[in-house]
């Protein structure tokens, strides 16, 4: 990474979460130690600072990746890293993200179009 910015310092960076996304769903699985979740947010956080915009984070919400997804929603990390709401009072938002890609988890009803 440190490359990319010597020989693109003006460049946008956008992130993938889940690396074959729709490509291989039934084939891949994904976890997330919940150990790395501050580690994620302080990476996120220091590049958002350094380009002085939220990073992009592309999500795939499939038979895959809705565990993971559901971890993350759970453990508040888009709210942390991303909600509008929050960060108009605290600060920056650090990602962004289409929130149409959370909901219909395991054990969760799909979201209502309001």
């Amino acid at each position: 990474m440190a490359n990319f910015y010597r020989e693109n310092p003006t460049e946008e960076i956008a992130f993938r979460l889940f690396g074959n996304g729709d490509d291989d769903i039934y084939n891949s699985s994904y976890r997330i130690d919940p150990i790395a979740l501050p580690l994620l947010l302080s990476i996120l956080e220091q590049l958002s600072k350094f380009h002085k915009n939220p990073l992009r984070l592309f999500l795939n919400n499939n038979h895959a990746t809705s565990s993971a997804l559901e971890f993350l929603y759970r453990a508040n990390f888009f709210k942390t890293a991303g909600d509008r709401d929050y960060y108009n009072q605290y600060g920056n938002s650090i990602i962004s993200y289409k929130e149409e890609y959370l909901g219909a988890f395991k054990g969760k009803e799909i979201r209502k179009i309001t």
